[in-house]
């Protein structure tokens, strides 16, 4: 999932692959135990903020809680 940085942080569907990292977008990906929230070095907080928010939606009401969320940073070694 994208979650677009407009004035209301939208999510859609994008294809996996490098292209769809872009440095002002924050992407999700969720591998069923495990979601990553990747935070492009130029995402807004809002936009990082509304990212958490359906992670942990998705690990509340999908996996009962079980999910391992991990933020990644662009910049981050």
């Amino acid at each position: 999932y994208l979650v677009c940085p407009f004035s209301t942080p939208r999510l859609r569907r994008v294809e996996l692959s490098l292209e769809s990292l872009h440095s002002k977008d924050v992407l999700i990906l969720d591998l069923g135990t495990s979601i990553y929230q990747w935070n492009g070095a130029r995402s807004l907080r809002a936009t990082r903020f509304k990212a958490m928010e359906f992670c942990r939606r998705i690990n509340d009401w999908q996996r009962h809680g079980n999910a391992r969320i991990a933020v990644v940073e662009q910049d981050a070694e």
